[in-house]
């Protein structure tokens, strides 16, 4: 799924808007910013930031890779890991569903290795 948040900074407030990856609008927006007057344009380096966002998310479960495309070249911006802090709700609701659905956690059995220290050995 790709997002594509504009008009940010500008009188009538940001606007998101979602795609798949073959560029078709979905009719989805999240509470507090509605979609643009018009769906956007294809960037034309949609493909190269396609396999970017790849790379940077081999081995994550969820992660959004936010991109700039400026002048004709991809400019990173970041990983976001809890976009929204996990609470923006989606209009229609059944997409909260559909979305995660579509990610698979993986067991950990391994707790440990993610803490920097146990308690125990203190």
């Amino acid at each position: 799924m790709i997002l594509v948040c504009q008009d940010r900074f500008s009188d009538t407030g940001l606007t998101e808007d979602f795609y798949d990856i073959g560029w078709n609008h979905l009719d989805v927006a999240r509470p507090h910013h509605s979609n643009a007057r018009s769906p956007g344009k294809k960037p034309a380096l949609l493909a190269n930031m396609l396999k970017l966002s790849a790379l940077l998310s081999k081995g994550m479960p969820f992660v959004r890779v936010d991109f700039y495309c400026i002048s004709g070249r991809v400019y990173f911006g970041e990983l976001t890991f809890y976009p929204a802090s996990g609470f923006e709700a989606f209009v229609p609701t059944e997409y909260d569903l559909l979305l995660g659905s579509w990610i698979t956690l993986p067991e950990n059995k391994n707790h440990d290795k993610y803490f920097l220290g146990r308690l125990d050995a203190y």
